[in-house]
């Protein structure tokens, strides 16, 4: 028997959103401060294609 998981978004995003609200004050802060703040955007280095 499978189990099929449901994503209520509206609930999901108002459960997060301390979350993200907390790491935007920080980043802020630390600007605030002079501090430096490092962006990322991990990649993945081999995207396997769907029909490999």
């Amino acid at each position: 028997m499978e189990k099929k998981y449901t994503l209520n978004r509206l609930k999901t995003t108002n459960d997060i959103r301390p979350l993200v609200d907390q790491h935007w004050a920080s980043l802020r802060e630390a600007k605030a401060k002079g501090e430096m703040v490092a962006w990322a955007s991990l990649q993945p280095l081999y995207l396997p294609l769907p029909w490999e």
